[in-house]
């Protein structure tokens, strides 16, 4: 599914793109999933995605994290973003060289690596976690509140902030 395409409009300023995600934060929160179905929604990356009001309709969002300074810093403000829509967070991390730059990551940004993926080939055994281990957490640890309960939390807040 595509969140509708780039137009002539978009293209030349008369509307913003952010008006494409509007069926997906209609969508999501009602979607009824059988057990074991996933839906993965793959967002460009940086805070501006968050921003759109698609993570409502997330049962969790996974944010990836490259060993580098400007990559943490938007991990951690798209962390700070979702926390907004009380959408649960696991962070991947990506590139990872050294045991050392896995712990230099968790440690800025407060959270453990549900997994990493190695950059070299020639990695430390220790960093591989299977994948499957970041989607064993979704299971273990389910999301306090559903997406349509967190979708109508948001559309809540924003009818009170709009009586400001």
């Amino acid at each position: 599914m595509t969140a509708g395409s780039h137009t002539e409009d978009i293209l030349h300023d008369k509307i913003c793109s952010h008006s494409l995600s509007t069926t997906l934060k209609v969508y999501l929160p009602f979607l009824k999933l059988n057990k074991n179905e996933w839906v993965v929604v793959d967002e460009k990356a940086g805070a501006d995605a968050v921003t759109t009001g698609i993570p409502s309709g997330f049962d969790y969002a996974v944010i990836v994290v490259e060993p580098r300074p400007q990559s943490i810093a938007v991990a951690k403000n798209i962390a700070k973003l979702l926390s907004f829509y009380e959408t649960p967070v696991r962070y991947l991390g990506n590139k990872i060289n050294t045991p050392q730059e896995k712990n230099e990551i968790e440690n800025e940004i407060n959270a453990k690596l549900s997994a990493c993926i190695p950059f070299h080939s020639e990695f430390h055994p220790e960093l591989l976690n299977d994948l499957s281990s970041l989607l064993d957490t979704f299971t273990q640890e389910p999301s306090p509140l559903t997406r349509k309960e967190r979708s109508l939390l948001k559309v809540k807040r924003n009818k009170e902030y709009s009586n400001y």
